[in-house]
């Protein structure tokens, strides 16, 4: 299994490197968030940077914000407005430069969360860069990343370090452990 896997460190019977960046990926609602809800609530004292994306339903659809991982609706502001979906579609990739920029770059943190990495941010190009000088930090970086390919998602998947687990229906049990045996090589080596 994925798991059997990932705590062995082995794949395909190699020695893994080191993987600083796990990332879950997989459809809509198989449970991606979730799972990391699950690491973070059985791991509570952990430090938590990064970045997550919420969706509030409004009239025609969901209007995203980029929030730090523990949020309020004070939060919410015109400058973490990132996107539109559902009716009409809109992204604010300047918002990804400007608040996700700054979300990103505060670093007194044990794990930087990116939940989730997708489409809105291909005009992003500082966000882009904030994301990839994150996953190189040194600092374990959990998040999710959408089962699709463009320029700055591939660019993130072929990361040295970043590890993928495709989580699906059949597997998603599995995924809180195989993040907190991630997370226990990801801090071990950080203190290394």
């Amino acid at each position: 299994s994925a798991l059997l896997s990932i705590l062995k460190g082995q794949k395909h019977g190699k020695r893994r490197r080191f993987m600083s960046a796990f990332f879950l990926t997989g459809a809509v609602q198989t449970g991606k968030s979730t799972a990391i809800r699950r690491f973070l609530c059985a791991n509570s004292a952990l430090r938590r940077g990064g970045f997550l994306t919420v969706s509030i339903p409004t009239g025609t659809g969901f209007d995203v914000f980029i929030v730090p991982p523990v949020w309020t609706e004070r939060d919410l502001t015109p400058d973490a407005l990132v996107g539109r979906r559902g009716g009409a579609y809109e992204k604010h990739p300047e918002h990804f430069d400007g608040r996700g920029c700054a979300l990103l770059a505060e670093r007194k943190c044990d794990i930087i969360l990116m939940d989730e990495l997708g489409r809105m941010e291909l005009d992003a190009h500082a966000f882009r860069a904030a994301v990839l000088a994150a996953i190189h930090s040194g600092t374990p970086v959990l998040g999710v990343i959408k089962p699709e390919h463009n320029a700055f998602l591939d660019e993130v998947r072929a990361q040295n370090g970043v590890e993928l687990f495709p989580l699906t229906i059949e597997n998603r049990e599995e995924a809180p452990a195989a993040i907190a045996a991630w997370y226990a090589r990801a801090s071990r080596e950080k203190r290394a």
